[in-house]
């Protein structure tokens, strides 16, 4: 099966078999571009191996070196090297679910809608998370090139134009192997979302900046766990509720740090 009028942009930055499997699940679209940040591949090998197991697999490569500090901006770039009228982006821990897969073609020719929106799927300790703030989460990743733009350095919103409406598509989300794993990720956005937020000149107070880290961490917390059933998950709920919770508290420490210790 190949669709037409669509590419998808693959940002990667992993070298093992989970980026295979992503890379493999999107083989049906009519241009793939893989956006490699350092990840070490032998691509020829690589590209080789992959099409011994699907011979219409064809992917475009872009190499990128410096750390990402700009997430919108990267996605925006990355938009303009496509040439089909709908694209779709999936990151390298991500699996784009075969179930309803019959569907896309239809969902591309409907000249009414202009974006869709995906359901993504989070797995954390081969566990599959159905509660907390991931257990019912949608994204819009399929647009329409010129209806799509990103906004916000880091934990970017996509900004649609037309009307969007919500598919029947999923993607598989695979970002946390272990604990160790999560807590690096959750530290280095920590530490985005701070400079961000700085950069923006946002005001804090001593007093503000302290009261946010005794209580947004133990509010999240509350939501993710108790409010959003996240208990259900068993332990791999708790610690992902847990983990959010940290990102809270770090994000506030981060601009303690910034705003009166430098």
């Amino acid at each position: 099966m190949r669709i037409k009028n669509l590419s998808i942009i693959v940002l990667n930055d992993r070298q093992d078999q989970l980026f295979e499997q992503a890379l493999m699940s999107v083989a049906f679209a009519e241009q793939i571009i893989v956006l490699d940040q350092e990840s070490a591949n032998d691509w020829q090998a690589l590209e080789k191996k992959l099409k011994k197991l699907n011979p219409q697999l064809n992917f475009r490569l872009i190499f990128r070196k410096n750390p990402i500090t700009d997430f919108a901006a990267l996605r925006n770039k990355m938009i303009k090297k496509v040439s089909t009228p709908w694209l779709m982006f999936l990151d390298s821990d991500e699996i784009l679910s075969q179930e309803n897969l019959k569907q896309l073609a239809e969902l591309l020719n409907d000249e009414l809608v202009d974006a869709y929106l995906l359901k993504r799927i989070d797995y954390f300790h081969q566990r599959k998370l159905k509660f907390g703030e991931t257990g019912n989460y949608y994204s819009p990743r399929l647009a329409r090139v010129n209806a799509i733009k990103y906004d916000r350095q880091v934990h970017e919103v996509a900004q649609i134009t037309g009307q969007v409406k919500k598919s029947n598509l999923i993607i598989k989300h695979f970002s946390h192997q272990n604990l160790a794993n999560f807590l690096l990720s959750v530290d280095q956005y920590a530490q985005l979302e701070a400079n961000y937020r700085f950069a923006q000149n946002i005001p804090y107070t001593k007093t503000k900046i302290i009261l946010q880290a005794i209580f947004y961490p133990m509010g999240k917390f509350l939501l993710n766990y108790w409010l959003k059933l996240g208990f259900l998950d068993g332990f791999a709920g708790l610690c992902y509720a847990w983990l959010m919770s940290i990102h809270s508290l770090l994000v506030r420490i981060y601009l303690y740090e910034k705003y009166f210790l430098n």
